[in-house]
């Protein structure tokens, strides 16, 4: 079971299309309803996708014992993210773009790593090609909201910087037109999977266009990304004989989940204790870390969900 079983993958795009016309037909349905909606999608799903990593890790790292890949894991991931801070605090012009490359990529692969593709070089740009149209659909659908973010953060982000920004996601939604169909053509995609990706990128397309960006990628992260991320690591937690029953895998994010919850609401609260004038003040300091935060722990979790996939890969 992953993503694209029928029935799983139809429910997701009856759900995305669903907030899709609320949106359209209720301007006040996001702001009603639409942050409780992604917050309980990035709770229940978002969350525990990425607080599973040790589980991954341990699952790909079977020759060591469980106490010494954990004590390996927790290592991996603060040199990580300490080495990412540190960049962003030296270099944030460069962190910033690595960050959006590494995104690129991870949402890219997470949703064609099934593609069994003869090169490593083309699979990258296969994954990337995907990726870009996540990002650019996001800067372009919702453009003041990215550069009110993203001036806090860097002011040499090259996708802000390209004009007509609206025909480069064009192109990159021609280009990823193109490449599935000539896959399929190759016999590398089957007509299923050929419906599917001309369906992914029509109803994302609306989603983005529909949607403020924090509802519109809040609920690609939740239903599309870390949905079926969630079933790629059961796949590679029972293969490696792994308890990975839907229970188990909550059960064992939990800690980690909760500490990050934790962490949302501190943000939250602290958002909320100030009044407009005292919130435009600190908005950009409160963001900025937030946003760090957040680029630092996607380094290490990519890299691990880098070897998940090839691992899935190449016993497929």
């Amino acid at each position: 079971m992953n993503l694209r079983t029928p029935l799983i993958f139809y429910l997701v795009v009856t759900i995305t299309l669903l907030i899709s016309l609320l949106s359209i037909a209720f301007p006040n349905f996001a702001n009603s309803y639409g942050l409780f909606l992604v917050g309980i999608l990035v709770c229940f799903i978002g969350i525990p996708h990425g607080a599973t990593d040790n589980l991954v890790f341990y699952a790909l790292n079977k020759k060591s014992t469980y106490a010494q890949s954990i004590i390996n894991f927790y290592l991996f991931y603060i040199f990580s993210i300490f080495i990412y801070i540190l960049s962003w605090y030296l270099f944030p012009s460069l962190a910033f773009n690595i960050f959006l490359a590494v995104s690129i990529y991870h949402l890219g692969q997470s949703n064609l790593y099934y593609l069994h593709l003869p090169k490593k070089i083309l699979k990258t740009c296969v994954y990337c090609c995907w990726g870009l149209f996540i990002i650019t659909a996001a800067i372009v659908s919702n453009p003041q909201e990215v550069i009110f973010i993203s001036k806090y953060l860097s002011n040499d982000v090259w996708l802000l910087h390209i004009k007509h920004q609206e025909y480069f996601l064009a192109l990159i939604i021609i280009l990823n037109s193109l490449i599935i169909s000539l896959f399929f053509n190759l016999k590398y995609l089957s007509q299923k999977d050929l419906i599917r990706e001309y369906l992914s990128l029509i109803i994302l397309g609306i989603l983005f266009y529909t949607t403020p960006l924090i509802i519109s990628f809040g609920v690609y992260f939740g239903l599309w990304h870390s949905l079926g991320s969630t079933f790629d690591q059961l796949e590679c937690l029972k293969k490696a004989n792994l308890k990975a029953s839907g229970i188990d895998y909550y059960l064992k994010s939990i800690p980690i989940s909760i500490i990050s919850i934790i962490f949302l609401i501190i943000i939250a609260f602290f958002l909320n204790d100030f009044n407009i004038e005292q919130l435009q003040k600190h908005l950009n300091t409160t963001m900025a870390s937030f946003f760090i935060f957040i680029a630092s722990i996607t380094l290490p979790h990519t890299i691990i969900r880098d070897n998940l996939y090839r691992s899935i890969s190449s016993d497929g």
